[in-house]
């Protein structure tokens, strides 16, 4: 997502995003406890950015394989009770 933040910033430098230092995003992958698969939902989840008329989407600023990167996949952090191993689930109520 680095990558594809990067070129967003390339393509309008002035943008407010785009003054936002791309390692700074996120979290470390290794914390990542379970990442679910939304390509299914693109459109549903395209339709609720569109929704937010008051606010700028942060996908007309992304090229198609950005905005696939960020629509594909939603990537959780379970907190308590840890995990036994990261990355190891494979659903929200996984360990509950």
């Amino acid at each position: 997502m680095k990558a594809a933040w990067e070129r967003m910033a390339a393509k309008d430098p002035q943008s407010p995003m785009a003054q936002i230092d791309a390692d700074t995003l996120g979290v470390p992958d290794e914390e990542i406890t379970l990442t679910l698969d939304t390509s299914r939902h693109e459109q549903q989840l395209r339709a609720a950015f569109a929704a937010h008329i008051s606010q700028q989407s942060p996908l007309d600023r992304m090229d198609g394989e950005a905005a696939g990167q960020f629509l594909h996949s939603a990537s959780f952090i379970r907190v308590y009770p840890q995990p036994a191993v990261a990355g190891d689930e494979t659903g929200l109520f996984d360990g509950l």
